[in-house]
């Protein structure tokens, strides 16, 4: 053991990759949440004390955490917690799983979701009502752009043929126009909208249970894609607080503040300066939330660039002092072309202007935008 410092963790026994290559190192200690050395097992087991934890990689590989750019953990966790159908490999084992589900709670709904559209590609209510007749359930699918529900979730809903498919929805119907129980983006928040909000207990325990789980396959830090309310769920904030609070969240978090769709340019300054009142107060409380979730589906985007105009001039007024004559910097960045999801065109969108000062042109893609509330870069 060194004279100056005892590891609290050594892992041995496996091969270290530094984030760029597969080194040669064995082995690493840990001490107050930090590596202080790398190297052969000998030379880490002089770290070694009496309290020391030794994990034995058996060969494997010691690596840095992932970290998810974009996850909903806290509602993947309640889901996890109520109705999870992602072990299922079979029709039959989903049924199961729901059926298991549905024995096990007394809640009004049934909730969850994880089905995979490879084992389903157009789930009927029929299936649903023939395990759960007498309760409304939904589920979402694994990507979650679509909701699959019964028939009783439908009438809570007050679905029917006559009702349309909303913008950048579809609700899918039978040969006689009665809406099958299968629905997709925009008409999902139909049925979503009803179903009671989870609790703050029940987010909290989610968000403990999806750190658990992201641990267990190696990620170790994430960013929150919504916070806010949404598709009838419960702003999950407050869960974030209440477990940096209590020590029990120990991952590296971040947050992206929710736009809800129906931006108007006249709604985008209260908006600036909520969310910057937002940032402020989750700063406070060891949470970052410095950028914005925006989803512009087949909309204008004038009031996305405002609030971006709007958060920008806001950020060169403070680092300028505010002085008269101060010129913007042309804005970084671009449109990106990615690849078709779930079936609707998107891309990753910076809205500014070119170095050479001409405007960018906005792409006939559909637009998925997440920038910072201040206009920094990125």
């Amino acid at each position: 053991m060194t004279d100056t410092l005892t590891a609290d963790l050594c892992i041995l026994s496996g091969r270290v990759f530094d984030g760029r290559i597969r080194t040669a190192d064995t082995a690493i200690a840990i001490a107050a949440g930090r590596i202080v050395a790398i190297g052969d097992d000998e030379r880490i087991r002089d770290f070694a004390g009496d309290r020391t934890q030794i994990l034995d990689a058996r060969g494997g590989l010691i690596l840095p955490g992932f970290v998810d750019a974009h996850a909903h953990a806290a509602f993947a966790g309640v889901e996890r917690l109520s109705c999870d159908l992602t072990p299922a490999r079979t029709v039959e084992e989903t049924f199961t799983l729901v059926a298991e589900a549905a024995a096990a709670s007394d809640a009004e709904w049934v909730t969850g979701g994880g089905w995979s559209h490879e084992l389903f590609e157009a789930p009927t209510r029929e299936m649903l009502d023939a395990i759960v007749p007498d309760r409304p359930i939904a589920l979402s699918d694994a990507g979650h752009h679509t909701l699959w529900v019964n028939s009783l979730a439908l009438q809570r809903a007050g679905l029917d043929r006559n009702t349309p498919d909303p913008p950048n929805g579809r609700i899918h119907r039978d040969a006689d126009g009665e809406p099958t129980g299968y629905l997709n983006e925009t008409a999902a928040e139909l049925v979503g909208r009803v179903i009671p909000a989870a609790s703050d207990a029940e987010i909290v325990a989610g968000l403990r249970n999806a750190q658990e789980h992201l641990w267990s396959i190696g990620v170790t830090g994430w960013h929150e894609a919504i916070l806010g309310e949404y598709n009838g769920k419960a702003d999950c904030t407050s869960a974030y607080h209440a477990t940096i609070a209590d020590g029990s969240l120990r991952s590296r978090v971040s947050g992206a503040l929710w736009v809800a769709p129906g931006l108007t340019p006249e709604a985008v300054p209260p908006l600036v300066e909520r969310f910057v009142a937002l940032r402020k107060a989750n700063a406070e409380a060891g949470f970052d939330t410095s950028t914005a979730k925006v989803m512009v589906d087949g909309g204008p985007a004038r009031a996305v660039l405002s609030a971006r105009r709007a958060a920008r001039h806001r950020r060169a007024a403070h680092l300028r002092g505010g002085a008269r004559g101060a010129r913007r910097r042309p804005g970084r960045g671009g449109l990106r072309d990615a690849p078709a999801h779930h079936g609707r065109p998107r891309c990753s969108c910076r809205l500014g202007r070119r170095r050479d000062g001409a405007p960018y042109e906005r792409s006939g893609s559909t637009p998925s935008l997440r920038a910072p509330v201040d206009g920094a870069p990125r």
